[in-house]
């Protein structure tokens, strides 16, 4: 009898630390999407101010950057991050043409300028080139972009994918970091490799 009730009890506490355990794992996975789910609320903090149609305008130097639109966001005060959704950009290149961002949701950092994209973004560019990931961050003190997610670039006559990419705006340099696919796109594979640069 008292081997069966230890044995109950031994149970009991399982379940309990298993119930717990996901009710924690519950909490920690809604605060790590609040920051792209529910601007009005991070990590428990309220928003400082919500915004609607938000347009944002860098010039440094006499010289227009990029163009940010979203469809609403919300600003945190104490980080100095303005949560996005529905972004619309236009990064200005040194020539005077443009390249066209858009994505579901992202973070601007007001004092650094740095931006976070994430989901079904698309990057086209004048030149003719068009950019699908999921993830894309902008270092805004050297203009560079970057992902660690998958990528897809095509243009009229050729494909390219791969794992992570750096791209510079100011010298349109793309560098595919691994697992490098070109296809032409009237051929088989032209070639395959662990790392692409373009320019």
């Amino acid at each position: 009898m008292a081997r069966s009730r230890t044995i109950y009890l031994v149970i009991g506490c399982f379940t309990i630390i298993v119930v717990v355990l996901g009710v924690i794992y519950t909490i920690r996975s809604k605060e790590e999407f609040h920051d792209f789910i529910d601007f009005k609320n991070v990590h428990g903090r309220q928003a400082d101010a919500n915004l609607k149609d938000v347009c944002y305008t860098q010039v440094r130097n006499g010289f227009k950057e990029w163009v940010l639109n979203a469809h609403s966001a919300s600003y945190f005060e104490h980080t100095g991050n303005l949560l996005l959704n529905r972004i619309h950009m236009i990064f200005y290149e040194r020539n005077g043409k443009r390249i066209y961002l858009t994505g579901e949701r992202g973070k601007l950092n007001t004092t650094t300028k740095d931006i976070e994209v994430y989901g079904n973004i698309v990057v086209v560019s004048e030149d003719g080139y068009q950019l699908r990931t999921n993830s894309l961050k902008y270092l805004s003190s050297k203009r560079h972009m970057y992902t660690k997610d998958r990528v897809w670039i095509g243009s009229k006559d050729i494909i390219m994918e791969g794992e992570g990419l750096e791209f510079d705006v100011d010298t349109k340099k793309i560098t595919i970091l691994r697992d490098i696919k070109t296809t032409l796109r009237t051929s088989k594979p032209l070639l395959e490799g662990s790392g692409l640069i373009l320019s």
